[in-house]
């Protein structure tokens, strides 16, 4: 079998071991985008194994998105500058996926281990608990004066802590003064946080202080959450408990995880001030 013959390969074989579908070559034929190395007195057209390399970095551009027009104009125009230039921007690119996806990837871990740890928890005593020190990236809320300022201010927040990076799948929660939940503001929100791993820069934080605290669990709507701060507070002066700094709002199933308000699961972290040997 000659060299020139083994070098003739239909468009259909060629398609198969390229592994794209025979259409797709007899499209880019039409484009002039890549041809046949060799058309036949009876019209059919042949590849060679010299032009896998070539449809290889055309399938490659076109799977991170490059339009087959800006290939082209490659193509018709490639010198070795204008692939490193090509190539080197096209990396920046897929570097740029690569961060988006492996942050969706942590987005996605967290809220499974979240989500696991909840149904292994038993959310309908009150209790002490003892948590770490905790980064959160906040927006002060103290002064919004109606509903559209509260939610402009959480968009707002949102918004920043997506552009940061900061977001990786902890639930976003509310900061209330333990001054307004003694005096029944239970709604009186402080602050927006978004538990962070650490300080961000451009992003004003709260270092939520290692310790003791008083731990309840809310279900239903966060409307609601007075009832169940009313109940933490019995339970506080029943054991001689002072409260004190913040109380740390945190929705542990929300709208992403529950269809109705009534299933919310929000957590309740109140910090103390002493806390009785005794109790812990």
């Amino acid at each position: 079998m000659s060299e020139h013959f083994q070098n003739k390969i239909s468009t259909g074989t060629f398609a198969k071991l390229c592994g794209v579908p025979k259409k797709t070559l007899l499209y880019y034929d039409e484009i002039g985008l890549f041809q046949p190395d060799h058309i036949a007195e009876n019209g059919y057209r042949y590849y060679s194994y010299r032009q896998f390399e070539m449809l290889s970095v055309i399938l490659a551009l076109r799977a991170i998105g490059m339009p087959l027009k800006e290939i082209k104009e490659y193509i018709d125009q490639r010198t070795p500058e204008n692939m490193i230039r090509l190539f080197r921007e096209e990396d920046r690119k897929i570097q740029s996926e690569i961060k988006k996806l492996k942050q969706t990837r942590q987005f996605l871990q967290t809220r499974i281990q979240l989500t696991q740890n909840v149904l292994q928890t038993h959310t309908n005593i009150i209790q002490l608990e003892e948590q770490e020190k905790t980064y959160f990236a906040v927006t002060d809320i103290s002064h919004t004066q109606s509903i559209n300022d509260f939610s402009e201010a959480w968009r707002e927040h949102i918004q920043s802590c997506t552009e940061k990076g900061v977001n990786v799948g902890y639930p976003d929660g509310t900061m209330v003064c333990v001054e307004d939940i003694m005096e029944g503001n239970y709604l009186k929100y402080a602050y927006i946080f978004t538990k962070t791993i650490r300080p961000v820069q451009g992003i004003p934080f709260f270092e939520k202080p290692k310790g003791i605290y008083l731990v309840a669990y809310h279900q239903g709507p966060y409307e609601l959450t007075g009832n169940t701060y009313q109940k933490m507070i019995t339970y506080a002066e029943e054991h001689h408990i002072k409260l004190n700094g913040y109380s740390f709002e945190e929705g542990m199933l929300d709208e992403l995880v529950v269809p109705s308000a009534e299933e919310l699961l929000t957590k309740i972290s109140i910090g103390l001030e002493e806390v009785p040997c005794a109790l812990f």
